[in-house]
């Protein structure tokens, strides 16, 4: 009977020791398991602090090595961009970053458009031509109000150059109703703003431009002499104002801007459109062309549309006032019909003329080149023809007005 008990015992004894060993096996694998998962918990806490600093380092130097540099010119393509001007925000631009700082030197890649039909005695109007420098680049700033698209012309009584815009103002008072804008106790005034174009072509004893916008033009150039065409004073202001201050769009011109013209028909296609903006063509003949005429002048626009300059002013594609002169100091030299191109006639045959005519191209379609005729090879290379966009020029049948 001893025997029996002490084997039952010896058996209890053991079933304990077993599951004393399991249970203290699971609280070690328990803890080891969680010790394991705390390891890799942080681990992987520290891995992902790594990599984000890893990562903010890379973006810093990511940023840094598309900052611009300081004294870069920063580009402006829209409107949001010109607005950002001397707010001090950063832009990033074609791949750069720049800074909008006051101090930094700005230049248009685009015409901008500046909305002023609300919230007029707040705009901050003066700034943008005395406290920033703002290389126009053969763009124009303009300003839409009441449903009209206006230019600054004239600011606290000066004229307003093409080019870099920077001006003193003086203060002088506010009138609402003549579009004069207020702030920090400076005034500016958008006047002189509206050309007239008429609304035919006509022959002009006056004209005038935005470069003196209540003054006619002058005659300061000898070649306006003798001269046939309907204004008469034409080369005094190529000279004195455009001869060679406008990019030339004429395609294949050669070192001295002129294309070469050959006999017959002639097709050129611009370097650039034009739309909302004055052309100024020249056709010289006069150094070693002899016994020529010019015929067949037509304007091509985007809409694939070709049309005579009388056309071309019918249905709206340019506008009304058109000005052609075939001018010289000698009389001998210029073509006495010259009216005929602008129906797509013929001028007569002379020896060493030469023509201007500056034209307007309306929203309507973009000018996209022109064509015409003539009898012979003209003497190249100081014969040819070439033309000019005319950014930020406005001419006028009358002093400009304000609304």
């Amino acid at each position: 009977m001893m025997e029996k008990w002490t084997k039952s015992q010896k058996g209890a004894i053991s079933v304990f020791v077993m599951i004393a060993m399991l249970f203290f096996l699971v609280t070690i694998m328990g803890i080891y398991t969680i010790a394991s998962k705390r390891a890799q918990v942080q681990t992987q806490m520290l891995e992902g602090t790594q990599e984000k600093y890893y990562q903010e380092g890379e973006e810093e130097a990511k940023i840094a090595s598309k900052r611009a540099d300081a004294n870069a010119v920063i580009p402006i393509y829209t409107d949001e961009q010109f607005g950002a001007i001397g707010t001090g925000v950063d832009w990033e631009i074609e791949g750069k970053i720049y800074t909008f700082s006051a101090d930094a030197k700005y230049q248009l890649q685009n015409d901008i458009v500046v909305n002023i039909t609300t919230e007029l005695d707040k705009m901050n109007f003066e700034s943008y031509h005395t406290s920033y420098t703002i290389d126009k680049n053969n763009y124009s700033i303009s300003y839409y109000y009441n449903n009209e698209y206006y230019t600054l012309l004239r600011y606290s009584g000066q004229t307003i150059a093409s080019g870099s815009v920077q001006l003193t103002v003086s203060s002088s008072g506010i009138v609402k109703d003549d579009l004069y804008f207020s702030d920090s106790e400076e005034y500016c005034k958008l006047g002189y703003a509206k050309p007239h174009y008429g609304t035919t072509l006509s022959t002009y004893s006056n004209l005038f431009s935005n470069f003196d916008p209540a003054s006619p033009i002058q005659k300061t150039s000898s070649v306006d002499n003798y001269w046939h065409g309907n204004y008469g004073n034409a080369w005094s202001f190529w000279y004195d104002k455009i001869s060679t201050n406008y990019p030339i769009i004429n395609a294949d011109f050669l070192s001295n801007q002129l294309t070469p013209i050959t006999m017959g028909s002639n097709v050129n296609t611009f370097t650039e459109t034009v739309r909302n903006d004055w052309i100024v063509a020249l056709f010289r003949a006069g150094a070693y062309t002899t016994s020529v005429y010019l015929s067949q002048l037509n304007l091509k626009f985007s809409d694939n549309t070709t049309k005579t300059i009388q056309q071309a002013v019918d249905s709206g594609y340019i506008e009304p006032l058109v000005i052609y002169s075939s001018a010289a100091s000698n009389d001998a030299y210029t073509w006495k019909n010259i009216q005929n191109i602008i129906t797509g006639g013929q001028t007569d045959t002379v020896s060493y003329p030469s023509v201007l005519i500056f034209l307007k191209v309306t929203n309507k379609s973009s000018l996209t080149g022109l064509s015409f005729y003539t009898n012979k090879e003209w003497g190249a290379p100081s014969d040819g023809f070439l033309v000019r966009l005319l950014k930020n020029v406005e001419l006028s049948t009358e002093p400009f007005t304000t609304p």
